[in-house]
């Protein structure tokens, strides 16, 4: 599902499962049996046993755990409906040697986001979209052209 909200709260929410079983047309069960056979009565009482069971089970180990597959499952859910982190993705590369100046990085990402139509992010709704997405690049000051200006330490622009 797409959503506005691309923060961390709203996809620590989620807990993702890849289905990659393809069944073969003659295994398939056409879509009105099957929402029929599983909305019968008899199925949905097992069904709430069941899900009853399991919660009791997730609760005494203190929450559900998470597979390697889930985690690939769940970072691939948050690139695909995260277009800030695509961007990012896209747009920089981790060079140790380098940095780039806070609010160029911003006017790239603006300039690019409003072709697109999309809104353009604040110089605080960005640093802090980008602290989340890149905990690991440092900040600081350089001069630039004779100015002393805010950059993010460790990054470059592709």
């Amino acid at each position: 599902p797409r959503s506005a909200d691309t923060g961390y709260a709203f996809f620590r929410r989620w807990r993702v499962a890849a289905f990659t079983r393809v069944f073969a047309p003659a295994d398939q069960i056409p879509r009105a049996e099957l929402d029929a056979r599983l909305s019968a009565p008899s199925e949905l009482s097992g069904v709430l046993n069941r899900a009853l069971l399991a919660r009791r089970q997730i609760h005494a180990r203190g929450g559900l755990t998470e597979s390697p597959s889930m985690k690939a499952a769940w970072a691939e859910f948050r690139h695909s409906t995260d277009p800030f982190a695509v961007w990012l993705d896209n747009a920089t590369t981790d060079d140790p040697a380098a940095f780039v100046v806070k609010h160029e990085l911003r006017d790239v990402y603006n300039g690019a986001v409003q072709a697109e139509g999309r809104p353009l992010m604040t110089p605080n709704g960005f640093g802090r979209a980008f602290r989340e997405h890149r905990p690991h690049i440092a900040e600081g000051q350089r001069t630039v052209n004779g100015k002393v200006e805010g950059v993010y330490l460790g990054l470059k622009l592709r």
